[in-house]
Parts: structure tokens; C-alpha cells; sequence
């Protein structure tokens, strides 16, 4: 055995003659047997051996090898004593075969099972004035003829082809021909049954002698539901296009990577004032014509945003120089692997709305003071019996009219019931309750209890807020401290009642009269009875 038998196999000169069975054990089982009984039948016969198999080296990998021997000695009887061989690895050849096999398959199933056409032509021949030398069965699948009727008849393809697009396509054969390059067209077909079919025509020529095209090798197939897909597809389009391109907004389309506005529906002109050739120019041209108060906010918003969605409002520059309120939001669109394909967004004008927002907060802002300023506590609090009404909002003034600090503590419907005075917290509820069923207005004069144990007298009036339909929305109150009053009030009681007495006591009639057309008299004391 030579010494190349541990490059091709992987063992020594020693191992291979130190093991006589080595070499069978080492075929593939596969094989082994056709190997082995081509041996016996070479040392039976004396023929020469000649075999290809796979074996295994001693890596375990697994190699392609070829194996001829013949017999060199015999003995007197004629029996082979001595054979002398040669082995050596055909494993690339094996390969390129097994490869040119796979192909060659491949191919012949193309040519015979794919839903088209193939054909040959002859170049020298006009387009369309003689019959294909060859066209495979599956033209009576696509048109309806069989491939002996489709050879026989020189001008059906001239005859089939639909009368506008027939010149075009023969023109484009007469320019293939005489630029010695590739075919393609589609174009319309009827078939047998009078269908009008769209087909793809391709056909690469085959080079001759001195490179002279010797015959054209085409393929010919069905597209009409394609040509349907794409006819519907640009209908599609088109409608979505003028729907995106009537919006009252700019709908755009870019890059995740880049930036680069792939698309900017023509709004973008009447919102800002330029054309979408100028605003997809420049990726950073958008980000410029933010207000420059804005900017950094909306670039820092734009780097740290990481997630499929961004949305952002901000002010911009118009062309002209106004500002424009806008809400950019655009949302991440990715492709079933999940890789980013392109931002899609829609920039909304919201000035009108931010002047109103703006217009309201200044309105309420005046409001807020007014309410804040007048000396009286106003609330607002939902409908319902008892605490089951939530306390919406209470004025400051009720912290100074009650002796607390602002803050200090919350006043709740409960809150509110304990500051009651005890002599009158029966008659307060009983009247929020009677209001709170038939809607009244509530308006009712108590005394409340200060932090610091004084007692002071207020004026309680809400009425309650409908909407349009009637429903009940909330109480609208105002509270004022009438404790003054209340005092002034006792204090004339009091002057009046001592006054009546001192005039009823004396001994003569008191009387007032008014003087007019008519004399009247308005009182007149007891005394006129004892008198009088």
C-alpha cells in the first residue's frame, strides 16, 4: 500500500496492513455488498476490478472514491496469487456530477410542469409570419391549441394578438433581432375560447457561429391576473391618493434611518407655505422650521423616542413668517420579520384650536379671580343625597370665612356638615334633602362654626345645573358670611322693641300721619282706645 494512503484515506501504511478487514469495514454500508461481490467475481474470474463507492475516512468523514484493479500473478492452476490496483478520490467529480444531475432535473421539471409556455425561434424568419420550430403542451393549457395545431398554422399567433398591441410587440421582436438582445413584452392574447388572456413573452437568443443568434429560447405566460391585481392596485391607489391628497392635513412617509422623506402629500404647500419638492430636499428642513423655542424640545423628543409611535406638538414658521400650531404624530411600520420599514405620519394645523385653548385659559384664569376675590365662598359639588356627591370645588374664602389656613384642612360634604351649628344642622339637612329631590333651588340662612369656636351666620344658595336634555350636572353655590347683618338685625329688633314699649307706656295717643292728597294715618298708639 502507498504512502498516499493516509492523504486520500486518514491511515498509515502501518494501520492498513495491520488490519486486513479494515478496508470492508470502511465502505458505506449502502455500497459494501456490490463491492464486495465485484471482488469475488474478479478473484473468481480473474477479470479486472473496477468499482466506485463511498468510503469513510478515519476523521469520519465520508469521500467518493474509485477502486480498478487486475490480476498480475497466477499460479499453475491458474488462480490469481497476486492483484495489483490502484484507488483515488473522485469526490469532486461525484459532486459535480450529483450537481449537473440536480440541475439537469430542475430544468426538465421547469421546462415540463411550470403553467407556461416555452418555445424556440427562428430569427431569420419574421416575427409572427412562420410557426415556432418548437412549443411546448402547456400552449394548449394556456390558449387552447394543441402543439401540433399552434406549429401548423404560421399566422395564429399573428391572428390572436390583440389589434393594439400587435405592432408594438413585433417592433420589439425587429429590435431584439437586430440588436442581437433579450425579448420581453407583454401583451393580449385570445384564447380558442375567445378569452382575452395577458401574457409575459420572454426569449434570450442562443448564440450561433461568430456569435450570430442561432435561435431564440422564449417562455410565454399567464399574467392576466396580475395585469387585474395591478389595474386594481392603481385604482386603489388613486383613490387613496385623492383621499390623502384632500385630507385637511400632510401625510408623509420616511426614512427610519436616514430621515429622508420618501413622500409629503401636497398639503404640505397650503400648511407651510412650501412645495414637497422643498420640504423632502433636505431631511433636516422640517426640524428647521420649527419655532426655534420649540426645537430643542421636538430634537430631544425625536432622539430619545425608541418606540413605534412619536408624537409631538409644536409651533413652526410659516413661509411668510407666521406661526402655525401643528401636532406631528407618525407611527413606526415594520415588515413580518420586524424590521423597520418606514415612519408614516400625519402633521395636523391646530393653531385654531391652541388659540382657543390659549383664549379659555385666559377666560378661565378671570374667572378663577373673580371668584377668588369676591367675599363670598362658591362650590360646586355632583347631585346626590348626602356624601354621595363629590365636592368638586370649593372657593379659597372658605379657609378665611371658617378661620383656617389655607391647605389646613379638606372641606368634604362631611366637613361641611360638622361646621353646622347643632341648633340648626337638622333644618340645613332637611332642606338639602327636600331640594335634592325636587330640584329647587337650595337657599337657606345657618350659623357655622369657626375654628376658633365662634359662631358666624351665612347665606347658602346653589342651584342645580341641568344639561340640554334636563339631566342633573352639578350644584353651583356661593356661601356669603351675613353675620354682621344678622347683628344689625338684632340690634334694630331690639331698638324697636324698646322704642314700642317707651310709646306704648305714656299716657297720650302717638300717631303718624302721611301727608298727601289724602291724609292717612300709617300707626297709632293703643292709648286711642282708652282715650278715645
Amino acid at each position: 500500500m502507498s504512502p498516499q494512503v493516509e492523504r486520500i484515506l486518514g491511515f498509515t501504511q502501518e494501520e492498513w496492513r495491520a488490519d486486513p478487514r479494515l478496508w470492508r469495514r470502511r465502505i458505506r454500508e449502502e455500497d459494501r455488498g456490490a463491492v464486495v461481490e465485484a471482488v469475488r467475481r474478479a478473484e473468481r474470474t480473474g477479470e479486472p476490478f473496477a468499482a466506485e463507492y463511498r468510503f469513510l475516512r478515519k476523521d469520519g468523514t465520508e469521500i467518493w472514491v474509485r477502486d480498478e484493479a487486475a490480476v498480475v500473478e497466477r499460479d499453475r492452476r491458474g488462480r490469481p496469487t497476486l492483484i495489483q490496483g490502484f484507488l483515488y478520490d473522485i469526490t469532486e467529480r461525484k459532486r459535480a456530477e450529483e450537481a449537473a444531475r440536480e440541475t439537469e432535473a430542475r430544468f426538465r421539471a421547469l421546462v415540463e410542469q411550470v403553467p407556461a409556455v416555452t418555445y424556440t425561434w427562428d430569427p431569420t424568419v419574421a416575427a409572427g409570419a412562420a410557426p415556432a420550430p418548437y412549443v411546448s403542451p402547456q400552449i394548449e393549457h394556456l390558449l387552447g391549441y394543441t402543439p401540433e395545431e399552434w406549429l401548423a398554422d404560421p399566422m395564429l399567433w399573428h391572428q390572436r394578438v390583440h389589434d393594439e398591441d400587435r405592432d408594438r410587440v413585433l417592433e420589439a421582436w425587429d429590435l431584439a433581432v437586430r440588436t442581437r438582445s433579450p425579448f420581453r413584452a407583454e401583451y393580449r392574447i385570445r384564447a380558442r375560447d375567445g378569452r382575452w388572456l395577458w401574457v409575459r413573452d420572454e426569449a434570450a437568443p442562443v448564440p450561433g457561429r461568430a456569435e450570430v443568434p442561432r435561435l431564440y429560447q422564449g417562455v410565454m405566460y399567464d399574467i392576466t391576473e396580475r395585469k387585474h391585481a395591478e389595474q386594481q392596485l392603481l385604482e386603489a391607489e388613486e383613490r387613496f391618493r385623492r383621499l390623502v391628497e384632500e385630507l385637511p392635513a400632510v401625510v408623509y412617509i420616511e426614512d427610519p434611518t436616514t430621515g429622508e422623506s420618501l413622500y409629503v402629500s401636497p398639503q404640505i404647500e397650503t400648511m407651510f407655505g412650501y412645495s414637497a419638492e422643498e420640504w423632502t430636499a433636505d431631511p433636516t428642513f422640517w426640524l428647521e422650521r420649527v419655532h426655534p423655542e420649540d426645537r430643542p424640545r421636538v430634537a430631544a423628543e425625536q432622539i430619545a423616542d425608541t418606540g413605534d409611535r412619536w408624537s409631538s406638538e409644536y409651533r413652526s414658521i410659516h413661509r411668510d413668517g407666521r406661526v402655525v400650531w401643528v401636532h406631528n404624530e407618525a407611527v413606526l411600520i415594520r415588515d413580518p420579520e420586524g424590521i423597520p420599514l418606514y415612519w408614516q405620519g400625519v402633521v395636523l394645523d391646530i393653531t385654531e384650536r391652541k388659540r382657543a385653548e390659549q383664549q379659555l385659559r385666559e377666560a378661565e384664569e378671570r374667572y378663577r379671580n373673580l371668584v377668588e376675590q369676591i367675599p363670598a365662598v362658591t362650590y360646586v359639588h355632583d347631585p346626590g343625597l348626602g356624601n354621595e356627591g363629590t365636592v368638586r370645588y370649593v372657593s379659597p374664602q372658605v379657609f378665611t370665612m371658617l378661620g383656617y389656613e389655607p391647605g389646613e384642612r379638606g372641606f368634604t360634604w362631611d366637613a361641611w356638615v360638622a361646621s353646622i351649628h347643632p341648633e340648626d344642622r337638622e333644618r340645613v339637612l332637611a332642606e338639602d334633602e327636600r331640594t335634592e329631590r325636587t330640584g329647587e333651588p337650595f337657599d337657606i340662612e345657618y350659623r357655622q362654626i369657626r375654628k376658633d369656636g365662634s359662631v358666624i351666620w351665612v347665606r347658602d344658595h346653589a342651584t342645580l345645573v341641568r344639561d340640554e336634555r334636563g339631566r342633573p350636572l352639578y350644584w353651583q353655590g356661593i356661601r356669603f358670611d351675613i353675620t354682621e347683618q344678622k347683628e344689625t338685625q338684632e340690634r334694630l329688633r331690639e331698638a324697636e322693641e324698646r322704642y314700642r314699649n317707651l310709646v306704648e307706656t305714656l299716657s297720650a295717643v302717638i300717631y303718624i300721619d302721611r301727608v298727601d292728597e289724602q291724609l292717612s294715618t300709617i300707626y297709632v298708639s293703643p292709648q286711642v282706645e282708652t282715650i278715645f
